[in-house]
């Protein structure tokens, strides 16, 4: 399995990165596991309190839960996805079952602050493109879908490395973090 960390500031294009990635391999064989889903659960405060809270704080971030879900999936093990409402600011009693995947995918603004998480990640990218980029051209990305998983993961490495090189699109940040 590989697990691949994907961080950015707000609209840095992390998300047409991941989904970038989702189409160059198989379908199924990825998973996309969203920061946003770890929100603590906050529903024993008042709503007006909820509405207060920076979420843009590791804080406001579950990440032992998030880090205990990684490890299950590289393990094998499906987990329990959170729901999390922006609207209650607050979690679903639903969750969302994930099944282990070839490739997971951990996607948000915060995901490379935590030691552990970042730890459990083989590829960790940081999105840092300017907002006249062009990151949200998924063409401009020179990137290649892959025929197979096998040949798949190590183009997909390749690719990201040059994307990177040719057009400053993220920093591969180093393995020392």
């Amino acid at each position: 399995m590989l697990v691949i960390g994907i961080a950015g500031g707000t609209g840095s294009g992390k998300t047409t990165v991941v989904k970038r990635i989702v189409e160059l391999l198989p379908p199924g064989e990825v998973v996309v596991i969203p920061q946003d889903s770890y929100y603590r659960d906050n529903s024993h405060l008042p709503l007006e309190e909820r509405q207060d809270i920076n979420f843009d704080h590791p804080a406001s971030i579950e990440f032992e839960l998030l880090v205990e879900h990684v490890q299950a999936l590289k393990e094998g093990k499906s987990i329990e996805q959170p729901i999390y409402s922006y609207l209650t600011c607050a979690r679903a009693k639903e969750s969302i079952r994930i099944n282990p995947r070839h490739v997971v995918i951990v996607e948000g603004i915060l995901i490379l602050t935590h030691p552990e998480l970042r730890d459990l990640m083989d590829i960790k990218v940081f999105v840092d493109a300017d907002a006249d980029d062009d990151v949200r051209d998924a063409a401009g990305l020179g990137l290649e879908p892959a025929p197979s998983l096998a040949t798949g993961l190590d183009d997909l490495v390749v690719s990201l490395e040059n994307a990177v090189g040719k057009i400053g699109l993220a920093q591969v940040l180093p393995d020392v973090l």
